[in-house]
C-alpha cells in the first residue's frame, strides 16, 4: 500500500481533517495533501511528526505501508495478517481517546 494511502486511512481513523492533521504536524495542507496523493515524497522527518500528530507509531505506519515483497522475513500471507490487526489496533486506539 502507498503512504499516502495509510496516512488518510489512519487519518479517517483518528477523525482529523487535513486541516486538523496539517495543523497538528506543522506542515501545509497543500503539503499534505500531495503527500496523501503521493505525489510528495515526504522526508523522515515530516513522516515522524505526522505519525506524532496521529498518535500512531511510526514503525506501524511505515508497517502499513510496507508492500508484502518488501518485508522479506514474512510471507503475503503473515504481512496481510499483521497490517489487519495492526489497523484493528489503531481504531480500537481512535475509539478510547
Amino acid at each position: 500500500m502507498e503512504l499516502g494511502n495509510v496516512i488518510v486511512e489512519c487519518r479517517s481513523m483518528r477523525e482529523l481533517s487535513q486541516v486538523d492533521l496539517a495543523r497538528k504536524a506543522d506542515v501545509s495542507v497543500s503539503h499534505l495533501c500531495l503527500i496523501e496523493k503521493d505525489e510528495r515524497s515526504p522526508s523522515i522527518g515530516i513522516i515522524q511528526a505526522i505519525a506524532d500528530a496521529m498518535d500512531v507509531p511510526l514503525p506501524l505506519l511505515m508497517a502499513l505501508a510496507a508492500e508484502p515483497g518488501q518485508i522479506s522475513e514474512l510471507t503475503e500471507e503473515q504481512v496481510t495478517t499483521m497490517t489487519a490487526a495492526l489497523r484493528v489496533l489503531i481504531k480500537r486506539g481512535a475509539e478510547t481517546q
